[in-house]
């Protein structure tokens, strides 16, 4: 395309001011592309980490409520079972 320009008698300035608003253009569409993959990669990271959260807060709220309901010496029984100096 820069070929076909070239040729409509443009001074050599003009000609250099055109090569790099065409290569600022494509730097610029490629930065924004650039931009938008990563705001997506990070979405999709937040999405993960959220989901895995999720997944271990429910695990944790099982054991919890377990913990509740079972009696004072047997959850003392099972905590002895982990500690050395008890």
């Amino acid at each position: 395309m820069l070929s076909i320009v070239t040729g409509f008698g443009l001074s050599l300035f003009a000609r250099f001011g055109l090569h790099i608003a065409v290569a600022a253009g494509v730097l610029a569409t490629y930065m924004a592309w650039k931009h938008r993959v990563e705001v997506k990669a990070v979405q999709a990271e937040q999405v993960r980490v959220e989901t895995q959260g999720n997944k271990i807060d429910a695990a944790a709220q099982k054991k919890r409520e377990r913990v509740e309901r079972a009696p004072p010496s047997e959850v003392d029984a099972a905590l002895r079972k982990y500690c050395r100096d008890c």
